[in-house]
């Protein structure tokens, strides 16, 4: 859990709305779903994949044009950057079979890793 709240501390959470419809794929179901939140404001979005399976995600929400990816763990709270990609519809393949996180940030804000640097709601 102490991954999973530097994970959120690392983003302006508090404007953080549940969004499943960012995934463009089968969500799933069960403890395979895939479930989905991002910023109002358009700075992020978060995808959780439970156990590793690809799935496309629309990074139109997103403010800017470009979106810079990561994959977060949550188990280890390591980030591994993905890179940046144009904020379109796209095809995200998690690195294992495992519980990752896709964080998509707007490249513009130049968000740190996450999980590695709290912001302040102030």
């Amino acid at each position: 859990m102490q991954h999973l709240k530097a994970l959120m501390e690392s983003r302006p959470w508090w404007t953080g709305v549940p969004d499943d419809e960012v995934v463009t794929s089968d969500i799933g179901e069960g403890p395979s779903r895939l479930q989905a939140t991002r910023a109002e404001d358009g700075s992020y979005l978060m995808v959780y994949s439970p156990d590793g399976a690809p799935f496309e995600a629309d990074l139109s929400v997103l403010a800017g044009d470009e979106a810079r990816t990561w994959w977060f763990d949550p188990r280890t709270g390591e980030a591994t950057d993905a890179g940046t990609v144009p904020a379109t519809g796209t095809s995200f393949t998690p690195p294992s079979q495992d519980d990752w996180v896709l964080v998509a940030d707007d490249a513009s804000r130049g968000f740190e890793a996450p999980g590695s640097a709290p912001l302040s709601g102030d």
